[in-house]
């Protein structure tokens, strides 16, 4: 059972054969861990889920996927609620690592790959055996939100979970933790498993100035998100041209070939539309089948099943580059670990330096109002620029947004004014003296925080994206984001159980 009383019946939404959200109550057995010592299981509280309106969605729209009603939200984290005895978790907050496979799930069916793991005992992932599960993934689609039930819903339960779970640091922003499974850890995740050092090498013997060419679908949005992995593996953002598809409809047919045929090396497409696959292919084409094993293509297309479709025979077309469309899988959950970890010590670095400023100030604050799990109350979101003295091909302009700002719910319901980005290249402002909690940045785009209210707490006269903030995101006004076309927000719904004054007892 629940260990704390509820004032409403807990409830999910699920994704219908109409590709519509619709809220339904959760039954007391979806709430408790299975008392089964053979099956090791946690249900966590939901805390935060993320959701990326142009990528979270696209696969439900195939026919008879996932083939039945699921709970969508693959970027997901809770507080542990409940664990069986054997699982040696300690409370706190978790990341839900969203891919997951047969044994995880302990499935009746094994798939051929995870059966040869069981058997040659290189099972569970680790540092040791991570070679093996890059070479037998699970050949089955296990993935919470997509055909697990994910994080929208008021509890989840996951199996296995010293093996699907991430302690969250106190370090890192929630936000962060939840987006950073976009385009950080695919980016991260590709360069780990090549060879980095002859990829930097080849970068750097190079003569050109530029040899990596990478399109996203906006860099006022997405720009942290690389320029973080680019920082950790010392690639000079000198080498580094970033395009978005704004930037892409404003060139020339023949500025393309002049500034972009045959110049680069590699070519990331997280914005795999017909304009960019044929920018990033003109980029790295030679005609020569001898460079095919040092030009590279690679689309991040793991959600977009129209690339998935229309670029399937991008390496037999053309032969003389390397044609990769990359997908994370459970094997990738020692590098989010890594990421997190990275970015826990981005905001040690940023927050030590700041206060260093601060005490020359000799400011202090020291009855400010603390909220956890949030960017630093009414400051910026910083800019990886900012930390990087490095000469980029990335302007200023391109990366910020120009004095935009957003507003969002902190938690105790008060409205609180974040800056998506700066317009200049300084150092963040220095925060004021905090003494009750370590207070985090949040340096991946997000768009809002809103909570995931019950239809009754709807208020049917606010838009869903207004400049003027709403409280709350119902499932009939998520249902019209979803169906918006080129929707490319990033939002952050929490649920807050509210009181009621209707008791009921549901019977089954």
């Amino acid at each position: 059972m629940i260990s704390e009383p509820v004032l409403l019946l807990p409830t999910k939404c699920i994704v219908d054969e109409r590709l519509r959200l619709r809220e339904t109550p959760k039954l007391h057995q979806e709430c408790c861990i299975d008392p089964d010592p053979m099956h090791t299981e946690a249900v966590l509280k939901v805390k935060m889920t993320g959701v990326t309106f142009n990528k979270d969605f696209e696969l439900f729209k195939l026919k008879n996927f996932p083939g039945r009603p699921v709970v969508p939200g693959n970027k997901t984290v809770g507080r542990l609620h409940q664990v069986s005895p054997q699982a040696n978790l300690q409370p706190g907050k978790y990341l839900i690592f969203p891919y997951s496979n047969c044994l995880l799930q302990q499935s009746s069916q094994i798939c051929e790959n995870c059966q040869y793991l069981k058997d040659t005992k290189t099972y569970p992932l680790s540092y040791k055996t991570i070679q093996y599960h890059k070479e037998y993934q699970c050949l089955y689609s296990w993935e919470y939100g997509l055909t697990l039930d994910g994080g929208m819903q008021d509890y989840v339960k996951v199996k296995s979970p010293e093996q699907s779970l991430i302690k969250v640091p106190y370090t890192i922003s929630l936000h962060d933790c939840c987006f950073i499974l976009d385009l950080a850890l695919p980016l991260y995740s590709f360069l780990k498993d090549i060879n980095t050092s002859i990829f930097e090498e080849s970068v750097e013997d190079s003569n050109d100035s530029e040899k990596i060419l990478i399109i996203l679908n906006d860099c006022t949005k997405e720009a942290n998100d690389i320029l973080i992995v680019l920082k950790h593996f010392n690639i000079s953002q000198k080498h580094v041209k970033i395009l978005d598809s704004s930037l892409l409809e404003s060139l020339k047919h023949a500025d393309k070939a002049r500034q972009y045929e045959s110049k680069f090396k590699y070519s990331f497409l997280f914005n795999t539309s017909k304009d960019s696959v044929e920018l990033g292919t003109l980029a790295v084409s030679t005609g020569l089948e001898a460079t095919k094993s040092r030009y590279h293509m690679v689309l991040f297309d793991q959600y977009s099943p129209k690339s998935l479709l229309h670029n399937k025979n991008l390496d037999k077309q053309n032969p003389d580059i390397t044609v990769t469309h990359f997908k994370l899988s459970y094997k990738d959950r020692l590098n989010c670990v890594e990421l997190i970890n990275i970015i826990s010590q981005l905001n040690l670095v940023t927050r030590a330096n700041s206060n260093n400023t601060h005490n020359k100030n000799n400011s202090t604050d020291e009855d400010s109002n603390i909220i956890d799990d949030s960017p630093l109350q009414g400051g910026p979101r910083p800019s990886v620029t900012s930390i990087d003295t490095s000469t980029s091909s990335l302007s200023a302009s391109s990366i910020h947004s120009n004095s935009t700002s957003n507003t969002s719910l902190s938690k105790g319901g008060s409205m609180r004014k974040t800056l998506r980005f700066r317009d200049d290249e300084s150092i963040i402002a220095p925060p004021t003296q905090r003494t009750r909690s370590f207070k985090n940045y949040s340096w991946l785009w997000y768009e809002r925080d809103f909570n995931l209210c019950n239809e009754h707490e709807h208020d049917q006269s606010e838009d869903d994206m207004e400049e003027r903030p709403s409280k709350c995101h119902s499932v009939r006004q998520i249902n019209r984001l979803i169906r918006t076309e080129n929707n490319n927000s990033r939002v952050c719904y929490t649920k807050k159980i509210k009181s009621s004054n209707i008791n009921a007892l549901l019977f089954k």
